[in-house]
């Protein structure tokens, strides 16, 4: 007579292992509303996906950059909307395995894997969708300290910037000044100093550098501004004067700037653009130029730094230097002309890149007749002047004796070739192996 092994169960382990089975039946039940809510979820995650994908790309400009939970959530749902295109591809050849009613398998082990998958699948979709809920989508990016400006090299301004940056860098001295008439450097003297930020180190956050000029328009000195710190978009550009104030304030507020305004030519009121006005605490400072000493006291400047005209020597090596060779019997005319230009950097530049090209000494007469004019005497050298000059310097004497026996270059337009009134059709004759046909660039 054989052993008898009797095994009891107690409820509870009788409980668990119907919910085993129960559990994984329902994998099998449910499959059929699984799939189609899996492929509706799909479609609804690809739609969000691609408005979150537009969005970012509305906002995302120079000054921002898309956030990295962005970008991981559309890595995660390109990675998703892939697998769950693989589960639908199968799900027809699924389906043929169902029996009664969908409540059994012909396969009860693939479909039950495949029916945990589709699952699994639909609460990572859903879990997807509820994490695409994006306040923001970029981030702005934190501005550049400075932006190195383009500057001509020119001689004798290293004392007085060395005078200027003593003042930035200072605690006693918050708003600076610079000053002098018009062309003698005051530009180029505070695109050094805005340069001079990017290669010594100091303890400021953003450097901003605004044009002012003669027309005077807050809201352009705004947007400059703005610019360098903010986020400038169509939005912003529609906003009233007092909102855009209130933005930079927020701004600059919690920033250690250096504001440098060129060209002021009367009181810039700070506070309507939104500017903190830089105190012992905050630490920023404000330098401007001006042509005017009297615009330092509108705008409470503290120290007022001149610039004064180049010396002698250091105007005539500048004259050189963009002249170029000069033959020696004109060298007395060139002085002549270099002195003309009262030692203004811009005048020297100017008039000497347009006499590069002069090797007779008509033409250096013609140029110093130009210059000694009365309006290009007028102090200062107006901008307006110093175009007149050049278009004046480029009329040549032209007759059979300035052609100099054809060694003489003429670059210009063909236009100009055609516009030229000739003294007589002989001097034209003469000056034809002179003509190269060239865009002429003083």
């Amino acid at each position: 007579m054989g052993n008898v092994v009797s095994i009891q169960c107690g409820d509870a382990l009788i409980g668990r292992c119907w919910d085993c089975v129960a559990g994984q039946a329902l994998y099998v039940c449910q499959l059929e509303d699984n799939l189609q809510e899996l492929e509706t979820a799909r479609d609804k995650l690809r739609e969000l996906s691609n408005d979150v994908m537009r969005r970012v790309k509305s906002e995302e400009t120079p000054q921002t950059v898309q956030l990295d939970r962005i970008g991981g959530w559309l890595s995660r749902v390109d990675a998703t909307i892939t697998e769950v295109d693989s589960l639908l591809n199968r799900a027809t050849l699924e389906r043929q395995k169902l029996c009664l009613a969908g409540c059994c398998s012909k396969n009860c082990k693939a479909t039950y894997m495949f029916g945990k998958s589709v699952s699994r699948s639909l609460k990572h979709v859903v879990g997807l969708m509820s994490e695409g809920d994006f306040k923001e989508v970029v981030e702005r990016t934190l501005p550049e300290p400075v932006v190195v400006g383009n500057v001509n090299p020119t001689l004798g301004t290293e004392t007085t910037l060395d005078e200027a940056w003593s003042y930035i860098t200072g605690d006693e001295v918050r708003i600076v000044g610079i000053y002098g008439m018009g062309g003698v450097g005051k530009t180029t003297l505070l695109t050094k100093i805005n340069n001079r930020f990017a290669t010594i180190s100091n303890n400021f956050d953003v450097v901003i550098w605004a044009v002012v000029s003669k027309d005077l328009k807050p809201e352009k000195i705004q947007e400059q501004i703005w610019k360098r710190i903010g986020f400038l978009d169509k939005k912003w550009k529609k906003k009233s004067l007092h909102e855009k104030a209130e933005d930079i304030f927020h701004v600059l507020s919690r920033k250690k700037f250096v504001l440098l305004l060129d060209d002021i030519w009367r009181r810039v009121d700070l506070e309507e653009i939104g500017v903190p006005l830089p105190t012992r605490q905050n630490r920023c400072k404000i330098v401007f130029t001006t042509r005017s000493c009297r615009v330092g006291g509108q705008m409470e400047a503290e120290k007022m730094i001149k610039v004064e005209p180049l010396a002698w020597e250091e105007a005539w090596a500048l004259f050189q230097k963009k002249v170029g060779d000069i033959d020696f019997d004109i060298v007395p005319l060139a002085q002549d002309v270099a002195k003309e230009c009262s030692g203004l950097p811009i005048a020297l530049i100017t008039i000497g890149r347009a006499m590069a090209s002069k090797i007779t000494k008509e033409e250096w007469e013609h140029a110093l007749e130009v210059l000694r004019s009365p309006a290009s005497s007028l102090p200062g050298m107006e901008d307006e002047v110093i175009q007149d000059m050049e278009v004046e310097l480029k009329k040549l004497p032209l007759n059979s004796s300035s052609a100099n026996g054809g060694k003489v270059e003429i670059r210009a337009e063909e236009q100009w070739w055609k516009d030229v009134e000739w003294e007589d059709d002989s001097t034209k004759t003469t000056f034809l192996p002179c003509f190269v046909h060239a865009r002429y660039h003083w």
